[in-house]
């Protein structure tokens, strides 16, 4: 018997940091945004909400005799699945995949970046 329970994934576009605050505060923030299929706080934003689902597995260990039962039965109950982005979140997106695609573009060319700011070294740039 496999079970998943609350497998969700948001994607806050206005958040705050919790590395920003103390340690304490950090830990209860996060315990605190814990979400399950009854208790969501607000000011997630999901990109689905939290599902469950169970699988169960059977081996007939006799199947080797006898052919009209399965060796290997599967059940598998899964409820439905929405993947949404509202617009913030699928603008936060793109920009993430264009500052990656920036970032493959330039990488051959970061061995010749110099160690020094511009500022005030522009003999080395």
């Amino acid at each position: 018997l496999i079970r998943l329970d609350n497998l969700f994934a948001y994607w806050n576009v206005q958040s705050q940091m919790f590395y920003l605050n103390d340690y304490d505060k950090s830990l209860d923030n996060l315990k605190n945004g814990v979400v399950n299929e009854y208790i969501v706080p607000k000011g997630y934003d999901f990109v689905f909400r939290p599902i469950s689902a169970k699988a169960k597995l059977q081996m007939n260990r006799r199947s080797d005799f006898d052919f009209s039962d399965p060796k290997i039965n599967l059940e598998v109950e899964l409820h439905s699945i929405a993947i949404e982005f509202n617009k913030p979140q699928y603008f936060s997106v793109m920009e993430l995949l264009e500052s990656v695609d920036m970032m493959t573009q330039n990488l051959p060319y970061r061995k010749f970046k110099p160690d020094v700011p511009l500022h005030f070294h522009a003999k080395e740039w």
